[in-house]
């Protein structure tokens, strides 16, 4: 399985722009709210990792600038990332995995998730866990909700 990811720019198409090298094959990326340059990304192996595009070198490859500690990730491929719009620094974003849960991240500190959601059924505790594959947040529906999509 090729293990990089590309951005390409629609003007020249022939080649990409920047190629990222991530530790584990890419399943989802999403560009910063605010921050134009910063990619968050979900890999294959579980790992969830950020890219900032300033740091590329001359040949437009990128390395992670931080990328989460595996045995703290997901044990599943991650299906979604997104950035919290309504956090005040702006470094916070989530992200679900078939393994079903749901894990927030502050990209300052990448050593553990600052929390973890168990997609279960609210009716039954300890019954059958969800499989998340998909996200949506909006601030301005509600800043505290989000939706999870599941197998």
């Amino acid at each position: 399985m090729p293990k990089n990811s590309y951005i390409w720019n629609i003007n020249n198409p022939n080649q990409p722009e920047v190629t990222l090298e991530p530790t584990s094959p890419l399943c989802c990326m999403q560009w910063h709210h605010k921050i134009q340059s910063v990619i968050a990304g979900g890999s294959y192996n579980g790992s969830v990792c950020v890219y900032d595009l300033r740091d590329g070198n001359s040949s437009g490859t990128i390395k992670p600038q931080v990328t989460s500690v595996l045995e703290k990730s997901h044990h599943d491929p991650v299906y979604d990332v997104t950035w919290l719009t309504g956090s005040r620094a702006g470094n916070e974003f989530f992200s679900c995995s078939t393994d079903g849960r749901v894990l927030w991240w502050d990209m300052r500190e990448m050593s553990a998730p600052t929390d973890v959601l168990t997609l279960r059924d609210s009716n039954d505790p300890e019954g059958k866990i969800y499989g998340g594959t998909s996200l949506c947040y909006n601030q301005d529906a509600h800043p505290h909700k989000f939706l999870v999509g599941s197998e």
